[in-house]
């Protein structure tokens, strides 16, 4: 399945993430910025919406390992848990397997998954050291962002590779057998191009049955999960900038289904995304295309979690 999205934005138009160096912006005004508002740059305490940004020093104090557990902390977040990796993510409360009426976006890109019109956060590809910011809007936003965004957006903004030269390799171990391990280089080649690439991988166990000791739980013993992106930025000219993303993730998983029991599901994505803005006599003139695509497989013939 895919999804295929072209926009064109001209002087009256407001730009979009990555079109700012938000590095800069949050250096002069001392607070970040964001784009998730209206649409336009701005800085957090001028936007008219309930929000909350949670910057990279506090993904690195918090000690999360994903990103599910760095929302636990904002408020106004409701995080469910049904699975080692699989998590739902609402605002304001009504979390529900599956759930589909909050976006979420990474640099503007939608990454609902087609089949249920839901996120899957194990199948993001990004690692938590390349985020600068996760927006969080609180409350309906569909006016600007389509049907999918009733309850709020998420917007992840990942570094700038012509802007931040960010390098990163970590390995992880946890409770449950828990081991991952991810890098993230940046290679700025001149002051025009530059690119980064970033990798993970993860794999835990999976948690116990306790509901129908009697029954076998056919549930993945060992779910994992890996990622793969490569984003390239290249200054076209002095006015003009081209910056192109591709991405790779798969899942493989124990999952809570909207009907109440338990599913095994593998999922394969991939993403390409270019992005193509230039300062005109016109004021700024931007174009964005991108395509998902999406590879599904479900089990569901394990057990049910209404077992009297």
């Amino acid at each position: 399945m895919s999804v295929l999205f072209l926009a064109l934005f001209y002087a009256s138009a407001p730009a979009r993430a990555q079109s700012i160096n938000y590095g800069s912006l949050e250096a002069l005004f001392g607070e970040p910025v964001t784009t998730s508002a209206t649409g336009k740059p701005q800085r957090v305490s001028d936007a008219p919406v309930d929000m909350y940004i949670v910057t990279q020093d506090d993904i690195r104090r918090s000690g999360a390992r994903n990103i599910p557990e760095i929302l636990r902390d904002v408020p106004g977040v409701n995080v469910l848990q049904s699975g080692s990796m699989d998590y739902d993510v609402s605002i304001r409360g009504y979390n529900q397997p599956y759930s589909s009426n909050l976006l979420v976006l990474v640099n503007g890109r939608q990454v609902y998954l087609d089949d249920y019109g839901y996120t899957n956060w194990a199948a993001i590809p990004v690692q938590l050291s390349e985020i600068r910011q996760i927006e969080v809007v609180e409350g309906p936003n569909t006016a600007l962002f389509g049907f999918n965004a009733a309850a709020g957006v998420i917007n992840i903004v990942t570094m700038n590779p012509l802007y931040d030269n960010v390098s990163h390799a970590g390995v992880t171990f946890g409770t449950q057998s828990y081991r991952e391990a991810s890098v993230v280089k940046t290679f700025q080649v001149n002051n025009r191009f530059a690119f980064r690439v970033s990798g993970g991988a993860s794999k835990s166990d999976e948690f116990g049955n306790n509901v129908n000791p009697n029954e076998p739980a056919g549930i993945l013993t060992s779910p994992e999960n890996h990622a793969l992106n490569v984003d390239g930025i290249y200054q076209l000219t002095p006015k003009s900038q081209l910056r192109v993303e591709a991405s790779n993730s798969g899942v493989h998983q124990t999952e809570m289904t909207a009907f109440n029991f338990q599913t095994q599901a593998q999922y394969t994505t991939n993403s390409l995304k270019t992005d193509y803005e230039a300062d005109t006599d016109y004021g700024l003139v931007k174009a964005t295309a991108y395509r998902n695509w999406l590879d599904t497989n479900y089990t569901q013939d394990l057990y049910s979690t209404a077992v009297a």
